[in-house]
């Protein structure tokens, strides 16, 4: 039997010249917005907060000129600051390591506590006639090196008090009298090795970041401090353990990092909690120095198995401040990590993360806190500037980014306790919906050196209502609320009043020498909107921001999220493209618009999305509110893919043959599907 094998010759064309990578995961983007302060040159070095310094609903600025001068930045209607200078904490120019805030003496101002020359500084804040003035004295036996201040009700009397991270022995902690004194105490003994020493350092020395949280959900308040002595490189050195703290309900601290699986002995830095996966419990992340950073998650009981596959990692920083929040509201908290420079993580929703490089300019973002600095439902970003440890930049001042929103919705907590501690510091918010469930925590203090937002913040995604929601304050009082609204802002007073759907109906555009009526809610006592009208409703004409604040019968206050009224905007359509851009013959490409209310193609296509096969330029035009308005030119090259010309002849088998062929970038094969065999 005589076999003749016949060899198909295939050549490629390569023709994905100048491709166009497909469109990024969406991302949340922030604009400089220190022309709303009336002095943006300050460099505040590491320490800086973000918290509703007087109460009224709106998150304020607190920063430090210098890293030593404490400037208040009290937060108007219009998102607008107006700067008051509170003290100078240290005489000898030193910069702060670690500030905190809460009320401690219950008039309404949250305080400050910073280290200063001397020690620990108490500056309270009290307003008298209009007049913002402050006092200042020295906490007793606290002159230690104070790496990290928090403030917790340890013992649930209803007052806040003080606990301190100590680089150079154990921790501190400082409990109030009940008038807003704040005295040293040894109702927890932190020393957990007091026998054990290292050339004279305590084992329990070393610590860094601390944060108060509810990690096995039994409603009560234990204490995570990451500890970094950098005397030592061993990560089995006491002195290096991170240690957990455990409330048995009554009170009682107990350490047992090691039970729960989270006794971690590397340079670790800061501490941050939070539910990456929205199953109610709170995971962990850690930054380190001498290890990659790490992320454990939480199993519902407070047991801990690290995760090495999130894709986290701050291996190209020093990290020392980090943040759990949702950025980009979309329903999964994302992280930010400060230190010699900054790194952002996306959380993709499936308990992994892809980091993000151009959200900042990178000139080392030492310092941050997190709050909603416009009351638009959005987190901003108050960043400073500096070199490791505290530093203040030489170069750069302090920046207020404000985040530029997307589509995603939110839903924002206010709370308030009156049983429990004033500030509800402790107090948790869950809620339910189609994302599972969200958890958020009030804390004053946290990672290292900075305070957040005790506002209670949650992304929405998509979803318009939150089917339900539970409040729980540390004195164990609980208030639940159903179908609520997304999009608004809701107060919750503990045993007290609940205010919820202040929202202003949109849509929020108009016509040059058009106007439109804002609408409050119906069936509240009063009405204050931010240009002074006191209606249910207002009538406007001016671009700008509005929001109204409602009150109801008991005295119960509550801002509704500000909304930004456009006249006469541009619209101009963006055209996306799924594919690329120049492409061989027989193939397309898919251009897509932004969304619009109809679509008209160059071609004629009338659909949001067109998929051309052939050369040319396309355009989209759309009907706006005002006016149509017309896309870019997005151009589409489509190459000549012509078939391969192969030349040769068969021969007797091993033999040598020369094959001929003709095309561009060409490659050749043995075979194209399969041996074609003839007798």
């Amino acid at each position: 039997m005589k076999k003749t094998l016949r060899i198909a010759i295939m050549a490629m064309l390569l023709c994905s010249m100048n491709a166009l990578q497909q469109q990024a995961a969406a991302q949340p983007t922030f604009t400089n917005a220190n022309s709303r302060l009336t002095n943006s040159n300050f460099r505040s070095g590491c320490a800086v907060t973000v918290v509703d310094v007087n109460n009224d609903g709106l998150d304020d600025i607190v920063r430090m000129n210098q890293g030593h001068v404490i400037n208040l930045e009290l937060q108007d209607r219009e998102g607008n600051f107006e700067n008051h200078l509170i003290d100078d904490i240290s005489a000898g120019g030193n910069s702060s390591w670690a500030m905190t805030m809460a009320d401690v003496d219950h008039n309404g101002w949250k305080d400050v506590v910073a280290d200063g020359d001397g020690g620990i500084r108490l500056v309270k804040i009290f307003e008298s006639g209009g007049v913002i003035t402050s006092t200042n004295t020295i906490l007793a036996n606290s002159g230690f090196f104070l790496q990290n201040a928090t403030f917790c009700d340890m013992n649930n009397d209803g007052w806040i008090d003080l606990f301190c991270c100590d680089d150079n022995d154990a921790s501190k902690l400082y409990l109030n009298d009940g008038t807003g004194n704040l005295d040293p105490s040894t109702m927890v003994n932190f020393a957990v090795n007091p026998t054990v020493f290292y050339g004279g350092d305590p084992a329990d020395s070393g610590n860094y970041g601390s944060a108060w949280i509810d990690f096995d959900n039994d409603h009560d308040l234990d204490l995570y401090v990451a500890h970094c002595r950098q005397s030592t490189s061993s990560p089995t050195d006491l002195r290096r353990i991170n240690r957990l703290f455990v409330n048995d309900g009554s009170n009682n601290f107990t350490e047992q990092a090691g039970a729960f699986g989270i006794d971690v002995g590397w340079q670790t830095w800061t501490s941050s909690f939070g539910d990456i996966d929205n199953d109610g419990d709170l995971d962990l992340m850690l930054t380190n120095h001498d290890h990659t950073s790490q992320i454990f998650e939480n199993d519902g009981t407070g047991h801990y198995t690290e995760l090495t596959t999130t894709g986290f990692n701050t291996n190209s920083i020093t990290p020392i401040e980090s943040v759990f929040e949702d950025f980009d509201n979309d329903g999964f908290i994302d992280i930010l990590v400060t230190g010699d420079e900054w790194v952002y993580h996306r959380n993709n929703g499936d308990k992994t993360f892809t980091r993000i490089t151009t959200m900042f300019a990178n000139n080392g973002m030492l310092s941050f806190s997190t709050g909603d600095l416009n009351h638009d439902g959005f987190i901003d970003i108050y960043a400073s500037y500096g070199n490791i440890y505290q530093s203040p930049s030489n170069t750069y001042d302090d920046v207020l980014y404000l985040n530029n929103k997307n589509s995603n919705n939110f839903i924002t907590f206010n709370v308030e306790g009156t049983t429990s501690n004033k500030g509800a510091i402790g107090a948790r918010a869950t809620i339910y919906g189609p994302w599972g469930i969200q958890i958020r925590e009030v804390r004053a203090g946290e990672s290292y050196g900075t305070c957040n937002s005790f506002q209670l913040h949650f992304g929405l995604g998509q979803e318009m209502m939150v089917d339900s929601a539970v409040v729980w304050f540390p004195s164990g009082n609980t208030t639940t609320l159903t179908n609520l609204n997304a999009n608004q802002f809701v107060t919750v007073v503990e045993g007290g009043c609940t205010v919820a759907g202040n929202i202003i109906p949109g849509p929020y555009i108009i016509c040059t020498g058009q106007t439109l009526t804002l609408n409050a809610p119906a069936g509240y006592t009063s009405y204050l909107w931010n240009d002074g009208s006191t209606g249910a409703s207002l009538t406007v004409s001016a671009a700008g921001s509005y929001n109204v604040m409602v009150t109801d019968a008991s005295g119960c206050s509550n801002i509704s999220a500000s909304i930004e009224l456009l006249v006469s905007p541009d619209e101009t359509p963006t055209v996306a493209s799924t594919g690329d851009l120049v492409f061989c013959e027989g193939g397309s490409t898919m251009l897509t618009s932004t969304p619009a209310a109809s679509y008209l193609w160059s071609d004629g296509s009338t659909t949001q999305s067109i998929t051309p096969s052939t050369s040319g330029c396309y355009t989209v035009t759309i009907q706006g509110v005002c006016n149509t308005f017309t896309s870019a030119p997005v151009c589409i090259t489509v190459l000549d893919a012509p078939e391969p010309v192969a030349t040769g002849a068969a021969g007797p088998p091993l033999s040598t043959l020369l094959l001929t062929a003709t095309g561009d970038s060409l490659s050749w094969y043995d075979q194209q599907t399969r041996w074609y065999i003839t007798d």
